[in-house]
């Protein structure tokens, strides 16, 4: 017997999906706390979250319609990995982002 098609991560519970599911981009990442978030075409999206590597949301925005953002959280946040979520009304993506 064999086992096959294992993934091993050292992030538990998160994954890549934006990869495959849309293309929201963060740029640069890793970064010092000042970055973009470009949202795919597709979709309506109403909030983006920044959240705690936990799940707390740290922070809101609402889009209202765009589809470019900028975050500039400069020293508020700590040096890690970070959570980016945007949700619109069918479904939601996560995308990580790291501070260094």
């Amino acid at each position: 017997m064999f086992i096959d098609n294992i993934s091993i991560s050292q992030y538990v519970g998160v994954t890549d999906e934006a990869e495959t599911s849309g293309e929201l981009v963060v740029y640069p990442n890793p970064n010092s706390g000042a970055f973009a978030v470009v949202l795919p075409e597709q979709g309506d999206f109403s909030t983006l979250q920044l959240l705690s590597p936990m799940g707390g949301v740290v922070n809101e925005f609402a889009l209202d319609g765009r589809r470019m953002i900028e975050v500039n959280a400069g020293s508020n946040l700590a040096k890690g990995i970070w959570l980016l979520r945007v949700r619109g009304d069918s479904y939601a993506i996560t995308k990580k982002v790291v501070v260094f």
